[in-house]
């Protein structure tokens, strides 16, 4: 069961990584530096957000409405965490860097839910 947990984890951050960087890529991100800064901070935020979403999941909630709020929080709180460290490290050129990161973060929430709908 962890084993499995921890592959999914590992699994949905290399999904984030590889679209949100995709997408940056489309967005004319092309200093290599701002790169490694987009998968360093997804390599923060989205395992806390899948610990404390399976955490959610096994401890407390398996309920639907409860489980898609707390996803849409923590989906909430990434983007204006990522928000706040692109302002400060990342030039997202004449893009605000908090709609960069809802941008980013929306794509991969996207994928993430278009591969569920496939894999079921």
């Amino acid at each position: 069961m962890m084993f499995s947990v921890i592959v999914q984890m590992i699994f949905n951050l290399l999904m984030t990584v590889l679209i949100e960087v995709t997408v940056a890529l489309i967005l004319k991100v092309r200093n290599g530096y701002d790169i490694v800064l987009i998968v360093l901070i997804n390599c923060v935020t989205n395992p806390i957000l899948n610990f404390l979403m399976n955490g959610f999941i096994y401890f407390v909630s398996f309920e639907n409405l409860a489980v898609n709020t707390l996803l849409i929080l923590l989906e909430i709180t990434v983007i204006i965490s990522e928000g706040l460290f692109f302002c400060k490290n990342i030039n997202c050129g004449k893009i605000n860097p908090f709609l960069f990161s809802l941008i980013l973060n929306g794509s991969s929430f996207a994928a993430g839910e278009i591969i569920t709908i496939i894999v079921r």
